[in-house]
């Protein structure tokens, strides 16, 4: 017998522009457990107008009725392969070089339609949440994939604590829940006061991907040990150690603070020699740790090198730097979810990177948040 649970016509789901591609999935997926439990429905994504004005400010406006209904908004940083420019028009041209300036001009409109940084994106979800809000919706659930800010956890000296404002100013938007994955900092949870705030696992999904790709070419995990990128990384790496039933290797950086992504060293606390190696971190952002921790391995005689990470930022040098480690045959893979949208022509033309969809995993949590099911074996 078909049947139609009370709540399933007041669910809504919402992608910002940024996130159009794994909000289509994360609705297919839906939509699928729909199927598995017999219920006769569908939903599809919500009708929304972005609007970009000339200085940069965003608008979100909804093209159909919320009130009463449980809405989760999807959102994710910008496409990493987008290179931000800033250029000095003036500095740059000639005076009065008209035709050129209307032309480089021209172009920076143009790139500015289509490229939006995490600022810009993270100001669109806040739009969201308040429209969705001020339109009575029952509740607005925002699902960030990466948490902004997640990095900016704590002060050093006369800093801000940037995660903080951000849970602050999803909470005034409006946000009765926020569901992120893999956060930096797992204090960024204390910040908020009245949200919920829910921190999703994708380690089962790049595990099993990972699996899948080692064992193309191995017969077991007997010759493999997991490497945590940093002290920071040692739970995370134990994780896969554990699942994997292989040793635990702990890496040491030394930072230089006066300048961001700089690593001075890297010391190994462990065995490598020999060995097969899987490097698991929640983020690869210009790839810098990654490339010093994978060539301390290569020189410490490790074999076959892979990466695992949850959010693939790959901001400039990252697909520099990856791609030569490929080609010099130091790492394997890099095994990314799909929580930053990289698109097919990327994947494409850089073979050393793989994705895994976390849709079915946020498919399952609106599922289950929908129903007031517990979430507790997802996080």
């Amino acid at each position: 017998m078909t049947v139609l649970r009370s709540m399933v016509k007041k669910l809504s789901v919402f992608a910002t522009s940024s996130a159009r591609t794994l909000g289509e999935r994360v609705v297919a997926e839906i939509n699928k457990l729909f199927e598995e439990d017999d219920i006769d429905h569908a939903i599809h994504i919500g009708k929304v107008k972005e609007t970009i004005f000339a200085d940069d400010e965003v608008k979100a406006e909804i093209l159909q009725s919320v009130r009463g209904r449980d809405v989760y908004i999807i959102a994710s940083p910008p496409d990493p392969i987008s290179r931000k420019i800033h250029l000095s028009i003036d500095g740059l041209l000639p005076p009065g070089d008209q035709f050129y300036r209307n032309e480089v001009l021209g172009f920076l409109g143009k790139l500015r339609e289509i490229h939006r940084t995490t600022n810009d994106n993270f100001r669109m979800l806040l739009a969201y949440i308040t429209a969705l809000d001020r339109a009575e919706a029952a509740r607005v659930t925002a699902i960030p994939t990466i948490y902004p800010n997640a990095r900016q956890e704590r002060s050093r000296g006369r800093e801000p604590n940037m995660a903080s404002l951000t849970a602050q100013e999803l909470e005034v938007a409006g946000a009765y829940r926020v569901v992120t994955f893999d956060v930096h900092a797992e204090a960024i949870e204390g910040f908020f006061r009245t949200t919920h705030f829910n921190n999703l696992r994708a380690g089962r999904y790049l595990l099993d991907g990972f699996r899948e790709e080692y064992m193309k070419s191995h017969q077991d995990y007997g010759e493999l040990s997991v490497v945590s990128p940093d002290a920071g990384g040692t739970e995370r790496a134990r994780y896969f150690a554990k699942q994997l039933q292989c040793p635990l290797v702990v890496s040491d950086k030394r930072r230089d603070h006066s300048r961001a992504h700089n690593v001075e060293e890297i010391i190994l606390i462990g065995e490598v020699n020999g060995r097969d190696i899987l490097i698991p971190d929640d983020m690869v952002d210009t790839a810098s740790t990654v490339e010093k921790v994978a060539r301390a391995i290569r020189a410490k005689g490790g074999r076959d090198i892979y990466l695992l990470c949850t959010h693939a930022l790959l901001n400039d040098p990252a697909t520099g730097r990856l791609q030569k480690l490929y080609q010099e045959g130091i790492i394997r893979l890099l095994l990314a979810s799909d929580t930053i949208y990289h698109g097919e022509a990327y994947l494409q033309q850089n073979p050393w990177l793989k994705e895994v969809s976390v849709a079915p995993l946020i498919a399952r949590a609106i599922y289950n948040l929908n129903d007031d099911r517990s979430v507790s074996k997802l996080l």
